[in-house]
């Protein structure tokens, strides 16, 4: 079984290579089972926490940064009431 570290490699490797298309993407994580669907925001939701501490960005994630910062700031603690299920 893989590790979070090698997951999130292949993801990224995946997003690298151009060829992943969102709207599929999307459509395996929102239609797959309910439980995790919920892990996989839960992921999501660790990831804009993060990125929303980064002090140093440029062009490239400045987006994602500053729209983090402002996701954290807008709903607070409820970002970590996502239960496991």
């Amino acid at each position: 079984m893989a590790n979070a570290k090698e997951v999130a490699s292949d993801l990224m490797q995946g997003i690298n290579t151009m060829s992943l298309n969102p709207k599929d993407f999307v459509e395996v994580v929102t239609g797959d089972h309910r439980c995790l669907q919920q892990s996989a925001f839960r992921l999501f939701v660790a990831c804009i926490k993060e990125w929303a501490t980064h002090e140093q960005y440029d062009g490239r994630n400045e987006a994602t940064v500053t729209l983090s910062k402002r996701i954290v700031a807008m709903m607070g603690d409820e970002l970590d009431q996502i239960p496991f299920v």
